[in-house]
């Protein structure tokens, strides 16, 4: 049974406010990876009981992420959760090459609080490939939850318009600049 976008977005709402209220966010990554990540996936539309749609700890050409997001045995969203005192930008770089290396088209880093996302394919250095930063503990429940939707729902992954909404984005942050 697909659970319809305002269920959906309800859930999420309620889900995010009840994270910042527990400061989940400020737990290990094995932590972040189960109560934040895979309830979050779970609230999506993502049977993550599958490890063919949510596939753990995925190898794939000389590195590896910690969760495939794939359909029909195709990857198609590169997940990696990582949690540091400072700097991104390694994490970011490796994932985006890992992503663009095996034809993965959108690729996602959270450490809990925020949610990079990036379009691997996209020319340029790692600020053009980025699309979308959302940050849970600053930005409203609301706005968090559309975009989680819109990049990450399985039902926008199975038909292609993730991508759709990731290029539109990536489009509006390209004009402002």
């Amino acid at each position: 049974m697909q659970k319809t976008e305002g269920f959906m977005k309800k859930q999420i709402v309620a889900y995010l406010k009840d994270l910042k209220a527990r400061k989940v966010h400020a737990k290990d990554e094995a932590a972040i990876k189960q109560a934040v990540v895979l309830r979050l996936l779970s609230h999506l539309g993502w049977d993550i009981f599958d490890v063919e749609q949510v596939c753990p700890d995925f190898a794939a050409g000389g590195g590896g992420v910690s969760y495939a997001l794939r359909i029909d045995s195709a990857s198609k969203v590169f997940l990696e959760v990582r949690r540091r005192a400072e700097g991104y930008d390694d994490v970011h770089r490796e994932l985006a090459a890992l992503a663009a290396a095996e034809g993965v088209e959108l690729a996602a880093h959270t450490d809990g609080s925020r949610w990079w996302f990036y379009l691997p394919a996209a020319k340029g250095g790692l600020s053009q490939k980025r699309c979308q930063l959302l940050d849970t503990l600053e930005q409203k429940p609301e706005e968090v939850a559309v975009e989680l939707i819109a990049l990450l729902s399985r039902e926008k992954v199975a038909s292609g318009d993730y991508l759709e909404s990731a290029r539109s984005v990536h489009q509006q942050q390209r004009r402002r600049l």
